[in-house]
């Protein structure tokens, strides 16, 4: 990666800047599987399960940006320039793709302070989510006896639009932020899932033509007494997808709550008690559903020394680490599950190096 910037104050209220970044991404992805050749007793290659594949991507951006100020209004106006060229080579399968687009981001957030403690916002942008490079990949990849799963060559990137008004509040008892949005969007990235034979399904990835969603966003952080803490951040939204194009018989819509809140109890300067629930709800997708996921984790530290923690914790106490996917079309119908087996209970030494993160000081990572 390569950036250059230019910074040019217009004056103390008002501010331009410039730059160009060159952005390239080199990446070979190589499986390969053996079997025993009953007959020799040797490993030869396994065509089904060994694959080459190449990406490459380079994205050329130029920018420019306009801060101002006046009394309790801040402006922030810019745009962004980018060219992308990305060539893809499955080489097991001899298939080669290529992209080339050029497009332009414009950014507009618009704020006031309304007092000490909080501020009024607008903004509207257009931004870009390239997908992965492995959901490039055409290569079919057995993920079960029934199930195989392959790439999309020809995915393009998803484009979204988005307007929000936001209502934020920094004090020293309460923090909130409120954000309402409408966000469009133009070739997000689906699964679909079809039949290549009588008991053999094929995920692979395709764009949906376009969704809307809205709602509002919301973060609220504080102290019910000096000590116990809670934070609760969340989605409050509306999703319509629109995959008539994909087979659907016509637009599809849905609401729900994505969640997560935190309880901290700090008996003591040295302990912190922590339970924690996370929600993600129900997602369309071209053919039906995937179904909510609810997940709680408990934890306790004890801080030993200034450097040296004792650690507990339980990660999904309720076994609710599943992934259910509902499929419905005129010829195909399946209910896919997968589950996280067991739950994880660790118990550990924690010992810092160097100077520690204040805002790690009482964390927990269940994922680790």
């Amino acid at each position: 990666e390569f950036s250059a910037d230019y910074s040019l104050g217009l004056s103390k209220q008002r501010k331009l800047k410039l730059g160009y970044d060159f952005q390239e991404d080199n990446d070979a992805f190589n499986n390969s599987g053996d079997t025993i050749d009953p007959a020799t007793g040797l490993p030869a290659v396994n065509p089904a399960i060994t694959s080459e594949f190449r990406y490459l991507q380079k994205v050329h951006s130029a920018y420019v940006s306009y801060d101002s100020s006046a009394g309790s209004w801040s402006l922030q106006a810019g745009a962004r320039v980018e060219h992308s060229a990305i060539d893809i080579r499955q080489i097991t399968g001899g298939i080669t793709s290529a992209q080339r687009y050029t497009r332009l981001y414009p950014t507009l957030h618009l704020q006031r302070t309304l007092t000490e403690d909080s501020t009024l916002s607008l903004s509207l942008s257009r931004r870009i989510s390239r997908p992965e490079p492995q959901a490039l990949n055409p290569f079919s990849d057995r993920q079960a006896t029934h199930h195989l799963r392959a790439g999309n060559p020809n995915l393009l990137p998803q484009d979204t639009q988005s307007f929000e008004v936001g209502y934020s509040v920094d004090s020293k008892k309460l923090q909130y932020d409120l954000t309402g949005y409408l966000r469009k969007n133009r070739n997000s990235v689906t699964d679909v899932t079809r039949l290549v034979s009588a008991d053999v399904l094929l995920t692979t990835k395709a764009n949906l033509p376009n969704s809307t969603s809205g709602g509002f966003e919301f973060t609220v952080n504080g102290r019910v007494t000096p000590k116990l803490l809670y934070g609760l951040s969340g989605n409050l939204f509306y999703n319509q997808i629109d995959a008539v194009a994909l087979g659907a018989t016509g637009l599809k819509s849905t609401t729900g709550l994505n969640a997560k809140a935190s309880l901290d109890y700090q008996p003591t300067p040295l302990d912190t008690a922590q339970i924690s629930f996370s929600r993600s709800d129900k997602r369309l997708t071209s053919q039906g559903y995937i179904g909510a996921i609810n997940l709680v984790n408990v934890g306790y530290k004890r801080r030993l020394t200034a450097d040296l923690s004792a650690v507990f914790t339980i990660s999904d106490l309720l076994n609710g680490q599943k992934l259910q996917r509902f499929t419905s079309t005129p010829v195909l119908t399946e209910t896919y599950q997968r589950t996280q087996v067991g739950r994880i209970f660790y118990i550990g030494i924690v010992y810092v190096l160097g100077p520690s993160k204040k805002n790690k000081a009482n964390g927990f990572d269940y994922d680790d």
